[in-house]
């Protein structure tokens, strides 16, 4: 009977063991996740900002090639 016992102990451990185990595992892995996702945000940032001051360079060049062709018009 006390080995019973003893050895259901023991498989009882076992298993919360594999269970901490997992636990830990799972929250090293939602760690990298989060920071993936903080870095992913970043990147993003940096991309949009590209993109916006991307857009204002363009339009000033698109601003002055009308300008340049409305110059070009009026010599003609």
């Amino acid at each position: 009977m006390t080995e019973d016992i003893n050895s259901t102990l023991k498989t009882m451990l076992a298993i919360q063991k594999d269970l901490q185990e997992s636990q830990i595992k799972l929250q090293v892995e939602l760690n990298d996740l989060k920071d993936t996702s903080k870095s992913q945000q970043e990147m993003l940032g940096q991309l949009i900002k590209y993109i916006v001051i991307n857009e204002k360079k363009h339009l000033r060049t698109e601003d002055k090639l009308l300008e340049l062709e409305e110059k070009i018009n009026q010599l003609s």
